[in-house]
């Protein structure tokens, strides 16, 4: 690598690496990340580095890795125990798999958090511990699955974690503890004839390998221990019996059946202490070099974790609730490090360690130029004044031309190879990519990192619309549905059944007087759960006529409403707005962002400057959940109309959040020509009527504010564009004035759960909709509980979340007694430091709480619903509400959304009270909001709002009440239907067709067997109107699944040939041992001028015959029915594909 010649000119660098190698104890100082990085990269070691936060360790971690190191991270595998019986399981596995890539070489150096010192260990015999499993030889599935269990891995599924198994016909998928792709065992019968790694998340495969070893996913397996470790526990709790510990007999029961078992789960913390480990990470590979990041910060920091822990353990042994020897579980850390071959990086003169010497790295410090060229070549010409080489290392041949010929036309020379050998200065552009900057002063160097010069331009993404049947959630079994034909119904069951000579899977509908209707997986399409109303809907009569009217009378009224949508269409074509043009400076600001979009991002970002770039006005919804990035999709767009000369109003709902906005806009735009000022009642009257000037002449282009912007004295110059931060927070009044606002310019409204007025407008195209669905990288999906409120869950869950240095928020909300609340607290947690925010209080005593929870001050923050949008917490991982039941569900999934920001597992705990009898309301929220528990869910629990809420009333009576009779989905399908037909681009009417295919066609129990998954699938399959298609989702099932059965095979092929029939106008299909037959429907032209050449090129087997129907006869009686399926499909792609 180029980085080798350039650092072998640093002396500094080569007395560091002889110090090390002879054991001499040494102190660095004056380093930045870039020089702490570069050190270890020339020293090449393995070697454990001890980070003192999240922040340096993951640059660390970028920088190493750019320059080609193998790197691990270990974080606290689960938060320092507070030994609570039953404490929910928490990933020992991702822990345990880092300390496997260190120990089996897999990385190289291992950068460890602070708080993972404290982790006890086994020693290094336990990490030779595996099983063996080779391809080609006999294993017996029975034997394969306890061995597992055996090693702590856990039955799923679908394998998406590390620690988890499935078995699913010949497939056995297994995540190990000490890999970073799950593997796939291929088995045919008891021979297991492949191993291969595979995508966890594309599912396509990887590496194959002739034997793979698996290592235990938990450090806490009974051996020869066992009956050690349980004549302790049973000793140490017998001695409590006269104390009166209340839990005595219930810890005593489940800690006997716990040791039927072959390991504890980490769930039962109680237990840990007993096995009695002596080593942790650094005495484990103690002859490895241990650099220390930063000591007397980690050390401070250690020493605070410790001491608030043993005072909550000694609370809790005086207390009755733990045992003595639960205090053993904590190092006593002074005793616990005792090492010799250590290395410091210490910028803050650190007490803990002794060292031999010390080395000043002296720097000139990182500046970021990113695209202030002018400020670049000032530096480099002072530099090379100084006879210092720099060193710039640009990304790519693309930023390497473009800062060449800006050197060139300052009239300096570059070249773009480093010569070792040539004293004087050189400037030497790279296309390497490092991405933070360092210097070596002593050997004349200058290296200049790519995050410093430019930002890495990203690979477009092809925006793909979502079809308007994938915004709808998929019913399950429980739910109300409405099928297109018969009406609503309750979904009772999936089933398989054998009618008419072959086995499929069916969903069972019930309806009216307990009458039931079978439909068929391949028709799973014809079904859509059922939202209308918050009232129980009422089933319809099979075969009555009840449905039908209230299709028709619906029908009759959407066509009045498509006459004003199709109004408003024409008003909104015919408003022109500005035609926004592409421009360098946007490209720029684009490039300037740290981050990479996510697709989704992307994706909203593209639909906003189609709209901006097309001339029409924008009335644009991006949904997309808390955190995941709408703010920067938004300032795109924002940039995009300053560029075009034209003003920005950014509303938001509370000052907090605007104070967050306009913090996140300035540090966006601070090397950009954009002037961004902020308006709400933190502002002076002096500092308010300077910047209501300035919006006034034009010179603020970008104003965020609250609902202070509607104020009649704030008057834009040219205002172009309104970005509205959830709507649903404004009242009515100043909703009324918002409307005046949105005239004549673009809209754009930002929400994680829209209103279900805003999601109606949306989904019914009198508004254009954008969904963020893809979560940030190494975002986890909030733990999420609804209980009842107890003092010992708030109790512990408090303290679980101070013994890992976190924050709690607990939602109070009322303002009365919160602070009497807030005295109960403290009492619970006496050590606890708590902050109070209501907004009720004076602005600058809220603005100073919310900056304390902001910089650490305080542990604890009890909160009315104001802290629902705005705060962005990264150390806040642990949320209770109080009378969550009292809540809307969009602020509860809000609320939700304050927590799990960072890399670390958060929960979430939605409390009622016990002796309250809870509204049917409040049971659908809650049971919603701990449905959708998985990232990326904010779409979805919008969609239930517009379940339980109803959609409101958007353009008048005319809508009032039809979604009740035929269901939302149906009801905007017919809307749709009806405009279409307004502007002349009616769609073939689809008729109904009957598959009557003799063959076992459904999806096997063994194959796919959670029910859920089966309806996803069921759905995707119903979709299939292509060969290709169809292929797709074959892969996709054989990657994920295993081989696909012949069953599903026959269902992939049925579900196409229904699709195409219908595309030839079929009635019915019909296979079977003694007939094969394609029925039409009559109509003026028999069969088309394609289908007819067709049949003529088959005439040996179709014939066309006239009964009361037009009939196409084929022989087919000495066919597969495989061979049949595929003849068919062949026919019938024939007569439609030109």
């Amino acid at each position: 690598m180029e980085i080798d010649s350039i650092l072998q000119k640093s002396k500094t660098l080569q007395r560091v690496s002889e110090c090390v190698n002879n054991n001499i104890r040494l102190s660095l100082s004056c380093l930045q990340i870039g020089e702490k990085a570069l050190t270890l990269y020339y020293l090449n070691k393995r070697c454990i580095v001890v980070c003192n936060d999240v922040l340096s360790l993951n640059m660390l971690k970028t920088e190493l890795i750019s320059l080609g190191k193998k790197v691990g991270e270990l974080d606290a595998g689960y938060p320092l125990p507070v030994f609570a019986y039953k404490q929910e399981n928490l990933s020992m596995c991702e822990f345990l798999g880092a300390v496997y890539d260190y120990y089996l070489g897999k990385t190289e150096i291992l950068l460890v958090l602070g708080d993972a010192l404290f982790q006890r260990l086994p020693n290094i015999d336990f990490f030779n511990k595996y099983i063996n499993l080779k391809a080609n030889e006999n294993y017996n599935f029975a034997e394969i699955e306890n061995t597992l269990v055996s090693l702590g891995y856990s039955r799923c599924e679908k394998v998406t974690k590390r620690g988890e198994f499935s078995i699913r016909g010949d497939i056995v998928d297994i995540f190990p503890a000490s890999n970073n792709d799950p593997i796939r065992l291929d088995f045919f019968g008891d021979t297991l004839e492949k191993i291969y790694s595979f995508d966890v998340d594309l599912i396509e495969k990887k590496d194959v390998f002739n034997d793979i070893n698996i290592y235990p996913a938990t450090i806490y397996l009974f051996d020869e221990n066992k009956q050690k470790i349980f004549d302790k526990l049973n000793n140490d709790i017998k001695q409590k019996i006269n104390d009166n510990y209340l839990r005595y007999s219930e810890i005593k029961s489940h800690y006997e059946n716990a040791f039927e078992n072959s390991f504890i789960d980490i769930s039962d913390s109680f237990i840990l202490p007993y096995f009695d480990f002596k080593d942790n990470i650094i005495s484990l590979f103690k002859s490895d070099l241990v650099v220390f990041d930063e000591p007397k910060k980690t050390f401070d920091n250690l020493y605070k974790i410790y001491d608030n822990n043993i005072i909550s353990i000694n609370n809790s042994i005086e207390n009755n609730e733990l045992l003595k020897n639960h205090k053993k579980y904590f190092y006593e850390i002074e005793n616990n490090f005792n090492i010799n071959n250590y290395l410091l990086f210490d910028n803050f003169n650190n007490t803990y360690f002794l060292y031999d010497e010390n080395i000043n790295f002296r720097n000139i410090g990182s500046r970021k130029y990113l695209f202030d060229y002018k400020a670049l070549i000032k530096d480099i010409s002072i530099y090379c004044a100084s006879n210092y080489s720099c060193v710039l290392f640009c990304g790519g041949k693309s930023s390497v031309d473009s800062i060449g010929k800006y050197l060139i036309t300052n009239n300096l020379t570059y070249q773009t190879k480093f010569n070792p050998n040539i004293n004087k200065s050189q400037i030497v552009l790279l296309q390497d990519e490092l991405p933070f900057s360092a210097s070596f002063l002593e050997a004349g160097l200058v290296l200049i990192g790519t995050s410093d010069l430019v930002k890495k331009t990203r690979q477009s993404v092809t925006n793909t619309k979502t079809s308007k049947r994938n915004t709808f959630y998929l019913p399950k079994v429980g739910d109300y549905v409405v099928h297109e034909v018969h009406g609503i119904g309750k979904c009772i069951g999936l089933e398989n059944l054998n009618l008419n000579g072959s086995n499929k899977d069916y969903f069972i509908v019930q309806y009216k007087n307990g009458d039931l209707l079978y439909v068929p997986s391949e028709q799973t399409n014809t079904l859509s759960a059922f939202l209308g109303s918050d009232k129980t809907p009422v089933l319809n009569k099979i075969g009555g006529q009840e449905f039908e009217r209230a299709k028709e009378k619906v029908k009759q009224a959407v066509k009045k409403l498509a006459i004003n949508l199709v109004e408003l269409y024409k008003q909104r074509e015919s408003q022109k707005g500005i035609k926004y043009e592409s421009d360098n400076l946007m490209d720029l600001f684009e490039n300037s962002f740290e981050y990479d979009l996510t697709t989704d991002q992307q994706s909203a970002v593209n639909d906003i400057k189609s709209d901006l770039y097309s001339g029409k006005l924008m009335d644009r919804l991006i949904c997309g959940d808390v955190g995941y990035g709408k703010t920067e999709v938004a300032l795109r767009a924002a940039y995009q109309v300053v560029l075009g000369g034209k003003q920005v109003a950014f509303l938001c709902p509370t000052t907090i959040l605007s104070e967050q906005h306009f913090k996140t806009a300035t540090k966006r735009l601070k090397d950009f020509v954009c002037n961004v000022k902020v308006l709400n009642r933190f502002k002076t009257k002096a500092e308010q009527d300077e910047i209501l000037k300035g919006v006034k002449s034009g010179d603020v282009d970008i104003l965020i504010g609250t609902h202070r912007l509607l104020s009649s004295d704030v008057v834009f110059k040219d205002l172009g564009l309104l970005i509205l931060d959830e709507e649903h927070r404004f009242g009515v009044a100043d909703k009324e004035k918002i409307k005046t606002l949105k005239k004549d310019v673009d809209v754009l409204t930002l929400s994680a759960t829209p209103i279900p007025r805003t999601l109606n407008m949306a989904l019914t195209g009198i508004r254009d909709i954008s969904i963020i669905e893809t979560p940030p990288k190494n975002r986890i999906a909030v733990q999420t509980y609804v209980t009842e409120e107890s003092e010992s869950l708030i109790c512990d869950a408090i303290k679980r979340e101070m013994a890992r240095d976190g924050q709690v928020l607990i939602v109070y909300n009322k303002v009365d007694t919160i602070y009497d609340f807030s005295r109960k607290i403290s009492a619970l947690v006496p050590n606890a430091r708590i902050g109070v925010a209501h907004g009720q209080m004076h602005e600058k005593l809220l603005e100073d709480t919310i900056y304390k929870l902001y910089n650490g001050e305080y542990d604890i923050l009890i909160a009315t619903t104001l802290i629902e949008n705005g705060i962005d917490l990264p150390m806040a991982n642990t949320l209770i509400v109080i009378d969550a039941d009292r809540l809307g569900l969009s602020q509860l999934y809000q609320l939700k959304g304050r927590i799990g920001r960072s890399d670390r597992m958060a929960y979430a705990y939605f409390t009622f009270n016990p002796n309250k009898v809870l509204s049917i309301d409040a049971y659908k929220r809650l049971d919603a909001i701990m449905e959708f528990t998985e990232l990326g869910s904010g779409f979805k629990i919008a969609m239930r709002d517009l379940e339980i809420r109803g959609a409101g009333n958007v353009l008048g009576k005319e809508q009032h009440g039809h979604m009740g009779k035929v269901g939302y989905e149906l009801y905007c399908k017919l809307l749709d239907e009806a405009v279409s037909e307004l502007k002349g681009k009616k769609e073939k009417e689809v008729k109904p067709i009957k598959i009557d295919i003799v063959c076992p066609a459904y999806i096997p129990e063994n194959y796919i067997s959670d029910e859920q998954d089966k309806i996803k699938y069921y759905d995707e399959i119903s979709k299939i109107s292509s060969t290709k298609e169809m292929i797709d989702v074959k892969n996709h099932l054989s990657q994920a699944f295993g081989e696909v059965p012949v069953e599903l095979n026959n269902l992939l092929k049925i579900a196409l040939i229904k699709n195409l029939g219908s595309m030839i106008d079929a009635k019915k299909i019909l296979l079977s041992p003694t007939a094969s037959k394609i029925y039409l429907y009559p109509k003026q032209e028999i069969v088309s001028e394609k289908v007819a050449n067709v049949l003529h090129d088959r005439k040996d087997r179709m014939v066309l015959k006239f009964e009361d129907v037009p009939i196409i006869e084929m022989d087919l009686s000495k066919m597969s029915v495989v061979d049949k399926l595929d003849f068919v499909i062949k026919f019938l792609n024939d007569c439609i594909n030109d």
